[in-house]
């Protein structure tokens, strides 16, 4: 190992760019030639979807109950006055309601399709199963009363930036789901002047070839990121197989990248001895989501179960991330709008190389480093996410040598330092992250 170390030292010297400082941080784009609306969502906008669903209860969710609406209020006001959202996610109320809380917090909105359909809010798979078992056609103009009707309530409001389709999950084996699904798209563009894109949340199992199948209906994709739910918690390289799946969909389709989402998990009570661990499989899953091409997050959910003690813990690491990319640091920017460029390197030293996952029964395996260079006004923004569970060691490298490149830790208050070699080391913990920038020194 200190063979190659030396070897890739030595390549740094010359530079393996062959590029001068100039050079280097001339490449990538530029903010001023963002079109998109600075307070929109993300692909209409220039901020990210960051949004829980079911924050609290309502009038359709779970029964409401006098002596939590305190709680449930109080949570409201923290995750939607948090600095941390950007969008009120699908929740338990009507049309009306979910737009009003959307105007009270001043947040975009993620809206929920759930039309009535003969007199029933159609809000299960089981109820279109039930038009099948009883041999009657699909209900074409009931389905396309109760979803203009939807629409039309909402489609003035520009609080609305995507539509979410209910029910969700649907498959398309399914020959009545999927009919579903193209009259509601078709309806919901048809009556969108603003051409808003739409999303249907899809299972936690579900790989490329399904996911293209339903996702040619919608804009968006995106699945669940449910990793300890799924049998995962040992295994978090689950997440960059999540957004590999839903990127292979969008190629699939010949759709953009920029139009994946995911879905990280709030709701599963890990064991006692393992709430230390909140904080980092949250940081882990989101940062590893996002260097893996996730442009957007539905977190589920922000609705306090029975059982789930662990709810403040996850809800105040998910905020911090939240902070992190809409605060003050502006970590979405770089993600939504930086050029993803390969002309810098990472050599491990120490630790796995690479890690092995088994999901939908298959065994894989992956790096154990996610990790992606994004070059924006003069800027390189550096994100890596280590997915095994013991510490790896790296070396991060092929800029220019010289005392003219500077890198600043952005998860510290270190100052920055100079990288006068064409490297630094990084030490990333068990499923630690990190984020640097780097920039010319003046």
């Amino acid at each position: 190992m200190i063979r190659i170390l030396t070897l890739f030292l030595l390549a740094f010297t010359v530079g393996l760019t062959g590029t001068t400082v100039e050079e280097f941080f001339a490449q990538g784009a530029k903010s001023s030639d963002i079109t998109a609306p600075a307070d929109g969502i993300f692909p209409n906008g220039q901020k990210m979807g960051f949004a829980f669903y079911a924050v609290g209860a309502g009038k359709e969710g779970p029964k409401p109950r006098k002596d939590l609406e305190a709680q449930w209020e109080a949570d409201r006001e923290n995750i939607f006055r948090s600095g941390a959202v950007t969008m009120v996610g699908q929740q338990y109320c009507d049309v009306e309601d979910h737009l009003k809380l959307a105007e009270k917090y001043n947040l975009s909105l993620a809206l929920a399709i759930n039309p009535v359909v003969e007199g029933q809010k159609l809000n299960s798979m089981k109820k279109i199963d039930q038009w099948v078992k009883d041999k009657r056609p699909f209900p074409v103009k009931e389905v396309t009363e109760g979803v203009t009707e939807v629409v039309k309530k909402a489609a003035p409001s520009k609080r609305v930036a995507w539509w979410v389709i209910i029910p969700n999950e649907l498959r398309f084996w399914k020959s009545y789901e999927i009919q579903y699904l193209e009259l509601a798209t078709k309806i919901i563009r048809e009556n969108d002047p603003l051409k808003r894109p739409i999303y249907m949340y899809e299972p936690n199992h579900r790989t490329a070839e399904p996911m293209a199948k339903t996702g040619k209906f919608t804009d968006l994709i995106g699945k669940g990121m449910y990793t300890n739910y799924a049998s995962s918690k040992n295994q978090r390289v689950f997440c960059r197989w999540t957004m590999e799946e839903v990127k292979g969909a969008l190629k699939l389709l010949g759709r953009s990248e920029n139009m994946a989402i995911t879905h990280p998990e709030m709701f599963q009570q890990p064991e006692e001895n393992e709430v230390p661990m909140i904080e980092t499989w949250v940081r882990h899953d989101t940062y590893c989501s996002l260097i893996n091409g996730a442009k957007g997050m539905l977190i589920f959910s922000a609705r306090r179960r029975e059982g789930f003690t662990a709810f403040d813990k996850y809800l105040a690491a998910y905020l911090k991330v939240g902070r992190e990319l809409e605060g003050p640091m502006k970590l979405s920017k770089p993600f939504l709008f930086g050029t993803p460029l390969n002309d810098l390197e990472v050599n491990i030293q120490s630790g796995p190389e690479t890690v092995k996952g088994t999901f939908n029964k298959k065994e894989m395996e992956f790096p154990s480093l996610s990790f992606t260079n994004l070059a924006l006004d003069g800027v390189r923004y550096i994100f890596i996410a280590n997915s095994a569970n013991e510490g790896v060691d790296a070396a991060i490298g092929g800029f220019p040598n010289g005392t003219n490149v500077m890198v600043k830790d952005l998860f510290s208050d270190h100052p920055s330092f100079r990288a006068t070699e064409g490297e630094f080391e990084v030490k990333l913990p068990a499923l630690g992250v990190a984020a640097y920038k780097l920039y010319r020194n003046n």
